[in-house]
């Protein structure tokens, strides 16, 4: 169920309110901060993925949400592997793993590389429950990091795995 809610914005300062979309449905909590768009979401037979997109030339989450538990480091070094063999990240660079994406426990790591010039930042991080996992892809220009940055950790503390 998807809805329009007024709520508290974490990323805002003077703690205003401002119109976010919400996500509740048996397998999640979800808050999408005012501007950013559902670009789609599909729900298959072991789960749903929904795509949000921040309204930037650059900038955008998938959520991969599947009715299983998986092997979090095996996905995390397979992500790894894969991008090292992916020719299309031009110089590419692996930086900080770290095991916390707002509230939820998993593993994640940040990387950079370029595309046709463009300096590109993504974020991939896992996490799983007894019955559910989560794969989350966050991808934008390093110009427009500064500007989604307060999003993307509102998102992440919103998101509550059920």
């Amino acid at each position: 169920e998807i809805k329009k809610e007024v709520a508290q914005s974490s990323n805002n300062a003077k703690g205003s309110e401002q119109n976010n979309q919400i996500i509740d449905n048996p397998n999640y909590y979800l808050q999408i901060p005012n501007g950013w768009t559902i670009k789609s979401s599909e729900k298959f037979n072991s789960g749903e993925l929904v795509k949000l997109h921040s309204g930037r030339e650059t900038g955008s989450l998938s959520l991969r949400f599947a009715n299983e538990s998986v092997n979090i480091d095996e996905l995390l070094q397979n992500q790894i592997n894969n991008a090292k063999n992916d020719n299309s990240f031009e110089n590419l660079r692996i930086g900080q793993q770290f095991e916390k994406w707002g509230g939820n426990s998993g593993k994640g790591v940040f990387m950079k590389f370029n595309s046709s010039g463009v300096e590109m930042n993504v974020t991939y991080f896992f996490a799983k429950t007894e019955r559910q996992s989560l794969i989350a892809t966050y991808i934008c220009s390093s110009s427009d990091q500064p500007y989604l940055e307060s999003d993307v950790q509102s998102i992440a503390g919103s998101l509550k795995l059920k």
